[in-house]
């Protein structure tokens, strides 16, 4: 994993976390969830201002507060066809809602 990070949230406040898209190679974001349902996870595709041929546009996670409790979020890039090979970057964010 390349990253730890650590975010608290009040029940009912919600963040955003973007991550810049590699979708012109096939490769996606994703998300998977350890721990307490607490957390309300949505994700958007952010539209290019002015979009520059091959170019991907940002992938961005709103994550809610929805109650409290603690959760892991583990992000991956990678491409969904490809099932037995590692992602090309993983980051790991640890949630906690008061």
């Amino acid at each position: 994993m390349q990253d730890d990070n650590q975010i608290v949230l009040k029940k009912g406040a919600h963040t955003t976390l973007s991550f810049i898209g590699k979708s012109t190679t096939g490769h996606e974001w994703t998300v998977e969830t350890d721990g307490d349902d607490c957390l309300k996870i949505e994700k958007q595709i952010q539209e290019q201002k002015s979009p520059i041929s091959g170019e991907s546009a940002n992938e961005n996670f709103i994550i809610t507060a929805m109650s409290t409790g603690s959760a892991i979020l583990h992000f991956s890039l990678s491409r969904s066809w490809e099932k037995n090979v590692k992602p090309i970057k993983q980051t790991i964010y640890r949630f906690k809602v008061e």
